[in-house]
């Protein structure tokens, strides 16, 4: 946590952002998050991915997706 508050009062120097969603969150939070836009009975959840950092390659492999969205 120590590290990504340095990193996030770094980025926050350069002004207010419009919206700031960064805090702290468990697992089962997120996954609870959207269960008000979720009509009855339709089951699901959200999967991803945390990525540590973003080399080239994986912007690239992003990107492609992307394109095919």
């Amino acid at each position: 946590m120590e590290e990504e508050e340095r990193i996030l009062r770094s980025l926050r120097r350069f002004g207010a952002p419009a919206a700031d969603f960064t805090a702290p969150l468990s697992y089962p939070t997120l996954q609870r998050m959207f269960d008000a836009q979720v009509p009855p009975r339709l089951h699901y959840y959200l999967n991803s991915v945390y990525l540590g950092d973003l080399r080239d390659g994986t912007i690239a492999v992003i990107i492609d997706c992307a394109a095919t969205l």
